[in-house]
């Protein structure tokens, strides 16, 4: 009984191996784009402009006022982006989105986990959704250039 269990254990232990990922393999300045039925997401650093669904998307502003994973704060505070979207046509406008606490009228939607607006341009319709803002914010400060958000656009 004492052998079939070290045996067992063995090749338990040797049916284990550690799965070698490597993260960074994007090439800097692209965006990884996912396309579903549901819609095209790609993640967007700032003033970065990206083609979703036929229309340009462009993170205009982004300020995460969300309290830091390493810290105690009295409310949850929020990550508001400010993206333009554009058409073919030039048809333009500015949305803001954001994740976390409600924001002051007329912008205020509830407390958010994930944002979505609708927006129409020319006699089209679209969803745009905000799904994340990365990286979360610590007690020291996060560098501008690595804030990143995931948004998709639907057409409607």
């Amino acid at each position: 009984m004492r052998k079939s269990l070290w045996l067992f254990a063995g090749m338990l232990a040797m049916g284990c191996t550690r799965a070698d990922v490597s993260p960074g393999t994007e090439k800097e300045g692209t965006s990884p784009k996912v396309t579903s039925g549901s819609g095209q997401t790609a993640q967007l650093k700032l003033k970065q402009v990206v083609t979703l669904n036929q229309l340009s998307v462009q993170l205009q502003s982004l300020e995460d006022s969300r309290c830091p994973m390493n810290a105690m704060c009295i409310r949850q505070g929020s990550a508001v982006a400010t993206l333009e979207v554009k058409d073919a046509a030039g048809n333009s406008k500015s949305q803001i989105l954001y994740l976390g606490e409600k924001l002051p009228a007329p912008n205020d939607r509830g407390d958010r986990a994930a944002d979505s607006v609708e927006v129409s341009l020319g006699q089209k319709n679209y969803r745009l959704i905000l799904h994340s803002v990365e990286p979360y914010p610590n007690t020291s400060a996060v560098p501008e250039e690595t804030q990143t958000i995931s948004v998709t656009v639907r057409s409607l």
